[in-house]
């Protein structure tokens, strides 16, 4: 049994990747594809919104863990990003590897990280997470992690590379991809599994990012009681096309305003610089880290 672990970067297209990887016979990606197995989030305890359905999404026991592929598949895909900046998933991830007898490849994929921090900030608007502007967000960062919230709000922290790389690099090889050339990405992660593409299949490209026009409109329909009412009267079939309509006449573009992007850089400034010495972190199209 192979295994491909895609550690991140958060909205560094790796679910794209991995439903891409899916369409191959010989592949099965997590369902769910990010049970955080190897993090030690389990071990944790998480308050502020959203943190029950996190904690849910959270797989504990290997033998959880494993019910999560299909079986008889020649390569498993664990597409759990939140483990490329959690401290304890290397050593986990390298134990594990020892303890197969197959192919372990580990990879990160890397989006310029103001670019990553903005589309991580409108996650959290469209699913009426946030209800403060990216500003105060940034300056929140800090005490909501000490108060135990869950890490999709570390938009700094989590576009910070270089150190967590290093972590992943102490303990083993780390193929270090560009969000910014997808299909590349995609041929590299084939190749490296030894495996042949899937001919005539354009990659996907999921979690496009959009929000919704009225925060209270927005909770309204993502909560549990419509949704399991939709369910009764919308047929599967149609049931898509009904949520994208609706999510077309709710949601709408945001985008962040110059002040937002130049504190971004500054923040993350050391790490950038860092990353761009390193000739392994793909760089060239950071734009808007280089302040363009």
């Amino acid at each position: 049994m192979n295994h491909l672990f895609l550690i991140g970067a958060p909205k560094g297209g790796t679910t794209s990747l991995a439903a891409a990887l899916e369409r191959h016979v010989a592949v099965s990606v997590a369902r769910g594809k990010e049970p955080r197995h190897f993090t030690d989030f389990a071990e944790r305890r998480w308050a502020g919104p959203g943190a029950r359905a996190f904690r849910a999404d959270i797989v504990a026991g290997r033998a959880a863990w494993e019910a999560l592929f299909e079986p008889g598949a020649a390569w498993r895909v664990d597409a759990s990003t939140d483990m490329l900046h959690n401290a304890a998933a290397p050593e986990r991830v390298a134990r594990f590897a020892e303890e197969q007898p197959g192919c372990t490849v580990v990879a990160a994929v890397l989006r310029d990280p103001v670019e990553r921090a903005v589309s991580e900030y409108r996650h959290t608007l469209r699913d009426g997470l946030e209800r403060e502007t990216l500003a105060h967000a940034l300056d929140l960062e800090a005490e909501r992690r000490a108060a135990g919230w869950q890490p999709l709000f570390r938009h700094a922290e989590r576009s910070r590379y270089a150190e967590a790389l290093a972590r992943w690099r102490a303990v083993g090889e780390v193929l270090v991809l560009d969000y910014h050339r997808l299909d590349e990405a995609r041929g590299a992660l084939f190749a490296a599994m030894g495996l042949e593409p899937p001919e005539g299949a354009a990659l996907p490209h999921a979690n496009r990012g959009r929000v919704p026009r009225v925060g209270a409109l927005n909770r309204l329909l993502r909560a549990a009681p419509l949704r399991r009412a939709v369910r009764r009267v919308v047929p599967a079939g149609p049931r898509g096309a009904v949520r994208r309509l609706l999510e077309s006449a709710t949601t709408g573009a945001w985008q962040p305003a110059p002040a937002d992007l130049a504190r971004l850089r500054a923040l993350l400034a050391d790490d950038i610089a860092r990353c761009a010495r390193d000739g392994d972190v793909p760089t060239a199209h950071w734009h808007l880290a280089r302040g363009g």
